[in-house]
């Protein structure tokens, strides 16, 4: 996937837009060392992904006012390790997500990864002054 649809990129993990997209903020968080699996992953960067992954989850449902973010490792589709963030107000997403796959063209995703980059940022500026900072 392009570089300009990534929304938070650290020195172990970068997350992306889901070019099959179950919804606005679906994204996978995709270790930056080669593992086929997120089960193959060593203790460590397990818990680094999953931390990871909870504090962006924390700050999708906040930015856009969801119910709740799905956390899903399906375990193919792509040969890395990766999990996908699913914001939803809908919890049938996660259970029927073949009904709400959308397919989205680049200039879409760039839009909502540039939506995305802004909501993030903003949420972690106001969130500074309060607690200690989050990817």
């Amino acid at each position: 996937m392009p570089v300009a649809h990534e929304i938070y990129r650290d020195d172990d993990f970068f997350v992306v837009l889901d070019r099959e997209s179950l919804g606005l903020g679906h994204c996978m968080v995709i270790p930056r060392r080669h593992v086929p699996k997120v089960y193959e992953l060593n203790a460590e960067d397990l818990a680094n992904l999953i931390a990871l992954a909870a504090r962006l989850a924390r700050n999708l449902e906040a930015a856009l006012k969801v119910e709740a973010v799905g956390l899903i490792a399906f375990g193919s589709g792509l040969p890395h390790a990766h999990l996908h963030l699913v914001p939803h107000n809908d919890s049938h997403v996660l259970i029927r997500p073949e009904e709400y796959v959308r397919k989205l063209s680049d200039q879409q995703l760039e839009a909502e990864a540039k939506k995305l980059r802004r909501l993030l940022n903003g949420k972690r500026r106001r969130q500074r002054t309060r607690r200690k900072p989050l990817p």
